[in-house]
């Protein structure tokens, strides 16, 4: 997976670096929350936030991830544990929170539950022989299988799979295309004027 990890702490944010990394996991760190916005990464599985941070704090910065995708996976973290603020996290949808000081392994726990959540949609399709789907490919397939039975709107394939850089429908329409072209079932339904949708 790719981690973004978002913890001012230096000691801990290099401790947590460490020990995912050596289980196999990809980590970005950032100290500074205004850093992390501004970043261009691209393909991010999870993002770890500490709420006290510098620049805003983690929870406005979750209010913003969620609303430039809202199939981001966030993690709260923070000594902070009261009623309050556990609920704001998960209203504004952080998918679980971790009490500071808490063992490196409660993480690890958390994140190989999620895992799963990160499919290779390419082992549940019947591709045709000698055709190999790319990468962002895959990538438009995994985020309307793991929305099904929900359309994906254009808004949201254009923050996920293209980031910042803008999203034209037609080349869009070319992907789809290329990828019915690679299926041996079309499981790809369009939606006029809204988007797409895993059938």
């Amino acid at each position: 997976m790719h981690i973004v990890l978002l913890e001012d702490d230096t000691a801990l944010q290099k401790a947590i670096t460490k020990i995912l990394q050596l289980h196999q996991h990809e980590v970005t760190p950032f100290s500074n929350s205004n850093e992390l916005l501004t970043s261009s990464l691209h393909q991010i599985d999870l993002y770890l936030l500490d709420i006290y941070v510098d620049g805003i704090n983690g929870l406005e910065l979750l209010k913003i991830l969620q609303e430039r995708n809202s199939q981001a996976q966030v993690i709260m973290m923070s000594v902070a544990s009261d009623l309050e603020h556990i609920n704001k996290a998960y209203n504004l949808g952080s998918i679980d929170f971790l009490k500071k000081p808490f063992h490196l392994q409660e993480l690890l726990h958390k994140i190989t539950l999620l895992q799963p959540k990160t499919k290779n949609i390419q082992a549940h399709l019947s591709i045709k022989q000698e055709q190999h789907l790319t990468k962002k490919e895959k990538e438009f397939l995994e985020l309307l299988y793991n929305k099904k039975p929900y359309v994906v709107t254009y808004e949201e394939i254009e923050n996920t799979l293209y980031n910042e850089n803008m999203m034209s429908l037609d080349a869009l329409r070319a992907l789809v295309r290329r990828i019915r072209t690679k299926l041996k079932i079309d499981v790809i339904e369009n939606v006029s004027q809204e988007g797409y949708k895993f059938k």
